[in-house]
């Protein structure tokens, strides 16, 4: 039976990877994209994950929807709305929670057109990276790229990190940015 769960799992890996090649295709050519991470950038997420707070929660759908946004975000939405062509929420999440992310996203950000996805990796998030700097005249992204914070020990995702940097084609607002203020990132896009 284990066997049988794995090999499954591993199916549904190499679907879920072939539909995401698939779905950056339909990607649509415009001047500019702002691609926004959900949680730890627009989020505050790390506090519900911790120990203490985790059985404040029925279940994870419970989790996501009752995060409050980070002071400035409803601002920067708002702003990107007005300032680019397409707004992407792009966050490493179970893809399971497209739906309690959705309706997170609807009703904290009233009135905006955005597309909504969802990687089960951080490293997956590059597929999309990729294809946006190719059709957009102008990228930017705002994504912290951390994790861990609930154990008071963060860590950062340091490959996808050191290839928004060295890509001249991205103005990239990482975790230090965030924590200076969403107001300041959006004073400088």
């Amino acid at each position: 039976m284990n066997w049988l769960k794995h090999k499954l799992r591993k199916l549904l890996i190499i679907c879920y990877n072939f539909l995401l090649i698939i779905d950056v295709q339909f990607i649509k050519k415009n001047k500019s994209t702002i691609v926004l991470d959900i949680d730890n950038t627009l989020a505050d997420t790390w506090p519900t994950l911790k120990n203490e707070n985790i059985n404040n929660f029925s279940n994870e759908k419970h989790r996501i929807s009752s995060l409050n946004l980070i002071n400035g975000a409803f601002d920067l939405v708002k702003y990107s709305s007005k300032k680019f062509d397409q707004i992407i929420f792009l966050s490493a999440r179970n893809p399971a929670h497209y739906f309690i992310t959705k309706k997170w996203i609807d009703s904290n950000f009233k009135k905006i057109s955005y597309k909504l996805r969802l990687v089960p990796n951080v490293n997956l998030k590059q597929i999309y990276w990729e294809k946006i700097i190719k059709i957009s005249n102008e990228t930017v992204i705002i994504d912290d790229l951390s994790y861990n914070h609930e154990n008071n020990d963060t860590k950062f995702y340091n490959n996808e990190i050191n290839y928004l940097q060295s890509n001249s084609s991205i103005k990239y607002f990482g975790y230090a940015d965030i924590c200076d203020g969403l107001s300041n990132i959006q004073n400088k896009i």
